[in-house]
């Protein structure tokens, strides 16, 4: 069924995304993440989904995007590209000329198997995206019942639990079949790679 703003807590303020696999897929189904942004697309259907968002129906709710980048660490692209990848992204999801909505981003650029402590399922991203808006924007979050992290990898899951938010996946919250977004299989495949799972 398509994306139902219905069944959104109302009391919901803050909506943390994670990127790859929920918001945007690689192009080349041969590859796990794209390296730069013309390698990337958005996922059919969520750009319509979150448009929603920017209608008076919406709630205000702030969204930020979070986002393990491990191929920054593994040397398949840099720092700057990853971020410029997630820019356009952001601007392909929320374009100026219907929002003004200033996303907050977070990203991880180190190897899956860095052992650094913002990694996800490390809920460092979540913690830290949360405390950028409150310092910057005057906005305090109830963890349990105001914020809310969407995303399609069991480590997304895990993060969520650490840090104590409710956590929905990407093909429940968009209301879209899960093969548009990271299948099991290719979960598997990221963990025989690198021995860990996700990005």
């Amino acid at each position: 069924m398509p994306f139902n703003p219905a069944v959104l807590n109302p009391d919901l303020k803050l909506i943390i995304f994670d990127a790859d696999g929920t918001l945007r897929r690689c192009k080349d189904p041969t590859k796990i993440c794209p390296n730069t942004p013309d390698e990337q697309e958005l996922i059919p259907g969520v750009q319509e989904a979150l448009a929603w968002f920017e209608t008076p129906a919406s709630p205000q709710v702030e969204m930020a995007v979070v986002s393990n980048q491990g191929g920054v660490g593994l040397g398949y692209m840099t720092q700057e590209m990853a971020i410029a990848c997630v820019q356009r992204m952001c601007e392909e999801l929320w374009p100026r000329e219907r929002t003004s909505r200033d996303v907050m981003c977070q990203l991880c650029p180190h190897a899956p198997t860095a052992g650094c402590l913002c990694r996800k399922p490390n809920p460092y991203m979540l913690f830290r995206a949360i405390f950028e808006l409150v310092h910057t924007r005057g906005v305090e979050f109830d963890l349990q019942k105001q914020v809310l992290f969407v995303g399609d990898l069991r480590s997304d899951e895990e993060a969520a639990a650490r840090a104590g938010i409710p956590f929905r996946w990407a093909y429940d919250f968009f209301g879209m079949p899960s093969h548009l977004h990271c299948t099991i299989e290719q979960e598997c495949e990221r963990f025989r790679r690198y021995g860990v799972p996700g990005r």
